[in-house]
């Protein structure tokens, strides 16, 4: 059977040609794939380029303006260069028109500079176009002249698939035969070798005896092993996150780590508080910590303050969400127990201080009165709170930086302060955009709010660098969101108050500012 089985695969072979049907068959597989995957690409690339097409054709080739808009049109390199050209040209067309009028020749070349960008544009998109439809034409033609090969290949690998089969049936057939060979050949040798061998008597040597208890598993050891290997790891573990945390969470960070002033701290509230609820705790008799820590924050800037005008405090962060809105109601809330106090929303981009106070989206405020829009006294809302007013951001602006760099806000201000004693300025946050930059010149104090356990040191410090190279008068930071029950030492300080919070709770709001000062 083993020759006859031999003689079989090797006439295959000798009819078939076949020499390494294994290695041509993995050949014309992979040839398959690579065709598959071509062809996929040329499919993708034709649907783009007809989409597009359908696109072109339902707006018109000629009508640009409306080509223009397409996601297709405005992603191209060229057509954004261009496009970046042409709103360089308008700007400047809008400035000369603020100087000139429209026959001035700097106006009538500006003009033409513009035509002639508009024009380019025009022609650049056309180009686009007609280049798109070249692409569709010639992803149609490689699409079926792959779709033909891939045909051919196909029928080539399944007929040699077909070969395939056999010759695999026919090598099974081989090995098989030669395993039952060797098998029989090993069996009559063995045979022959133990024909006259006599096995020996088996015999006891010990008996098997049942232990008492088991032998493995120590469950003992093992129980207080793993409690020491999951302590040990447990340490190490928060030994690394300690030691890879390098974010702000107490007042000697603060002075450690950034070199600065801790000015004080607003205590975190507890789950479930509503946002109204945080945003005016100040004012709720049940949290008497909460308004004495705002009231060490006014002591903190008095006592920096003093010998020196303190009349327009900037109150920023390093980043969005740190609580710097927050932080500036409640120092502006502590400064009106004892005079007059503004709020401004300088954050001209994502205002929110004017929906924390419950006023409408429509209400004027600073952007309108640079604008020359609005008056002052119609973008100021009176007694939102007591000796508190509040001038919103008002209507979003389309250049805020140069609102706030123009001589109208230095000018407000200055009128502003005849009015009020303290101005409390909310400004955006240094690294999002440069407006609080602009803004610190103009103040007497600038307060950074950090938020506690969460800002890293590194970013505090690229804040501070930034305020001093704009020659900032940092008073110190502001710790947000503060746990007080992870550092004893503040409760010590305010235990008073907390152990008697009904009775004394913040009275101190509706005193005169006199008994402010006193306290």
């Amino acid at each position: 059977k083993l020759d006859q089985s031999e003689h079989k695969l090797e006439q295959f072979r000798t009819e078939n040609g076949l020499i390494d049907v294994e290695g041509v068959t993995a050949l014309d597989a992979k040839e398959l794939e690579r065709l598959s995957d071509e062809i996929t690409v040329a499919r993708s690339r034709k649907a783009q380029a007809d989409s597009f097409m359908a696109v072109v054709k339902r707006y018109g080739a000629t009508d640009i303006s409306r080509l223009e808009s397409l996601p297709e049109v405005t992603s191209h390199q060229s057509i954004q260069n261009v496009k970046r050209e042409v709103v360089l040209v308008e700007r400047k067309v809008s400035e000369l028109e603020q100087v000139y009028g429209p026959k001035h020749p700097k106006m009538i070349a500006a003009q033409a500079e513009l035509n002639t960008v508009q024009q380019n544009l025009r022609k650049q998109i056309s180009r686009l176009v007609q280049g798109i439809e070249d692409e569709a034409q010639t992803a149609e033609q490689t699409l079926q002249a792959l779709e033909a090969q891939f045909s051919k290949a196909k029928g080539a690998f399944q007929n040699l698939s077909t070969k395939d089969t056999d010759y695999q049936r026919l090598l099974r057939e081989v090995d098989t035969n030669r395993q039952l060979f060797d098998t029989f050949l090993a069996r009559q040798k063995e045979t022959a070798v133990t024909g006259d061998f006599d096995s020996p008597v088996a015999r006891f040597t010990d008996r098997a005896v049942v232990p008492l208890f088991p032998e493995k598993p120590k469950k003992k050891i093992i129980i207080i092993m793993a409690f020491f290997a999951s302590l040990g790891f447990a340490m190490v573990l928060v030994l690394v996150l300690d030691a890879l945390n390098d974010t702000i969470k107490t007042s000697d960070d603060v002075e450690k780590l950034l070199s600065q002033r801790a000015l004080g701290y607003v205590p975190k509230a507890k789950k479930g508080t509503s946002y109204e609820e945080v945003n005016f705790a100040f004012y709720d008799a049940s949290l008497p910590l909460h308004a004495e820590a705002v009231r060490t924050i006014r002591t903190s800037m008095s006592l920096m303050a003093m010998g020196s005008k303190l009349a327009t405090i900037e109150v920023t962060s390093s980043n969005p969400n740190e609580g710097k809105t927050t932080t500036s109601m409640n120092i502006a809330f502590a400064y009106a127990t004892m005079e007059k106090v503004l709020i401004i929303d300088a954050d001209l981009r994502k205002s929110s201080l004017g929906m924390r106070f419950g006023l409408p989206t429509y209400q004027p405020g600073l952007a309108n009165v640079l604008s020359g829009t609005d008056s002052i006294q119609h973008c100021i809302v009176k007694d939102v709170k007591p000796n508190v007013d509040v001038m919103p951001a008002g209507a979003v602006p389309l250049n805020p930086q140069e609102l706030l760099a123009s001589a109208q806000f230095a000018e407000l201000l200055t009128e502003l302060k005849t009015q009020y004693g303290k101005i409390i300025i909310d400004t955006p946050p240094v690294h999002a955009v440069s407006d609080a930059l602009i803004i610190t010149s103009l103040c007497d104090a600038t307060v950074l709010v950090v938020k506690a356990g969460h800002t890293r040191s590194e970013a505090i410090k690229l804040t501070l660098a930034k305020l001093n190279q704009a020659r900032s008068k940092v008073f110190g930071v502001v710790l947000n969101q503060f746990n007080t029950k992870d550092a004893q030492r503040y409760q010590g300080d305010y235990g008073y108050y907390q152990a008697y919070g009904a009775d004394y709770s913040i009275k101190d709001n509706s005193q005169s500012g006199k008994d402010s000062t006193k306290a």
